[in-house]
């Protein structure tokens, strides 16, 4: 009697530890009051006591396994094509940042003022590569967009990219750059970038605008692409002169700590200020270009495919090339110095430029205005032929362009035209 005794008990002992493990590997549902209901293979909550079919268990562990969604970690990851104007292979996009020059308009071989925005010029010889007429103003161009240094996207998702920096004396810059495909074929992009830096003197105040907007559009049988820009950029930079040579402002005590309160030789008593959308100028410079670009071209050539397992890529060699390019540009190159009395205490130095630049003023308290303004138009086309169908970085070019430029060298005096130059 003893012996079935403890044997019943070990059976009943057996038989709660294996419930208990069997309830810790299945999943759970929490219910209300902490209550924990047992499930089947389909998270459905079943009755104690109760089992299903193992033909259901079955179809229930299917259905569970096929419904499950799995992480796809190239969700997470973009690649995108990048071309420049004319460029045959396309590259990646650099997100590095182990070379900051690359990501700030200033090169690394360029020499400036050391204020964000100022007029800079380079180390080693870098002749103007441009062709044919030229405005002859380069000073600024590190903050400009050029035409030359579009890029044209190809991505299968939207993809936007944010920079924003802020500096020690309240340099700041922000950069925009916006592109996604709206159709398999078309692809548009826009660029917007703002910088603006109060400087460390008086009226060194610069603030550049950029916008950018282009468009490609590829037909899908690969022989007719459209290439539309457009540009526009906007630099202002103030002028002070340099400091007054009257006595050594840099060795005094009283301007060691706030050189922006030193005399210049113009540019009056500004205030200073880090808003960086100011745009108000009264003694400086200021250049504006915009730029409105069309290209179209047209292939003639052999058709091809790539057919793998499942796809098949249409590729095509082209061996004759029509081209069409219309290309419209503005550009303006002013100085102006203003009198003002708020904001600013300014008053333009009549001695300072009669003794530089010979500008005599009728009156005391008059502006000075002298602007360079500039239009062209070109057309051009030309027709490609390349030798070697599958190598399109030797061809043969014959075209023909016209070109027509219109300027304007205007000074101006209290802001009334006085003459054209």
């Amino acid at each position: 009697m003893r012996f079935l005794s403890t044997l019943k008990f070990l059976l009943a002992c057996c038989t709660v530890i294996y419930s208990i493990g069997a309830a810790a590997q299945d999943p759970v549902i929490k219910l209300p009051g902490g209550i924990r209901n047992r499930t089947n293979n389909n998270n459905i909550p079943t009755r104690p006591g109760t089992t299903l079919p193992t033909s259901s268990v079955k179809k229930d562990t299917a259905a569970a396994v096929s419904t499950v969604e799995r992480r796809d970690y190239s969700d997470d990851s973009l690649q995108v094509e990048v071309y420049a104007l004319g460029a045959i292979r396309s590259t990646r996009f650099d997100s590095s940042i182990s070379d900051w020059t690359l990501r700030f308009p200033i090169p690394a071989t360029h020499l400036f003022l050391g204020n964000d925005g100022s007029a800079t010029r380079s180390y080693l010889f870098a002749p103007v590569a441009r062709t044919g007429w030229d405005p002859g103003f380069h000073s600024h161009d590190v903050y400009k967009l050029q035409l030359d240094g579009v890029r044209f996207y190809s991505t299968p998702k939207p993809f936007t990219e944010l920079g924003y920096m802020l500096a020690s004396g309240q340099e700041q810059m922000i950069d925009i750059l916006h592109t996604q495909n709206f159709k398999p074929y078309w692809n548009v992009g826009a660029r917007y970038r703002l910088l603006g830096a109060p400087g460390i003197f008086r009226n060194q105040r610069n603030n550049h605008t950029n916008y950018q907007i282009s468009s490609w559009y590829q037909s899908p049988n690969k022989r007719y692409n459209n290439y539309f820009v457009l540009l526009n950029n906007r630099i202002q930079s103030g002028e002070n002169g340099g400091i007054r040579g009257d006595q050594n402002y840099l060795d005094n005590p009283i301007y060691q700590r706030g050189r922006f309160t030193i005399p210049t030789n113009i540019g009056g008593e500004p205030s200073f200020g880090g808003n960086l959308f100011a745009t108000t100028l009264y003694t400086g410079r200021q250049e504006r270009d915009f730029t409105a670009f069309l290209r179209q071209q047209y292939d003639l050539g052999r058709k091809d495919s790539l057919v793998t397992d499942s796809t098949v890529i249409p590729l095509f060699y082209p061996r004759l090339r029509f081209e069409h390019t219309l290309r419209y540009s503005s550009y303006s190159y002013r100085f102006q110095d203003v009198p003002a009395s708020t904001p600013v205490a300014n008053s333009p130095d009549s001695a300072y430029y009669d003794s530089l630049y010979d500008i005599k003023f009728r009156r005391r308290g008059d502006s000075l205005l002298i602007q360079d303004s500039w239009k062209e138009v070109s057309n051009d086309f030309s027709v490609y032929q390349f030798p070697d169908a599958k190598n399109l970085q030797q061809f043969i070019k014959l075209g023909a362009e016209l070109q027509l430029i219109k300027g304007n060298l205007a000074r101006c005096d209290n802001h009334s035209n006085t003459g054209n130059w």
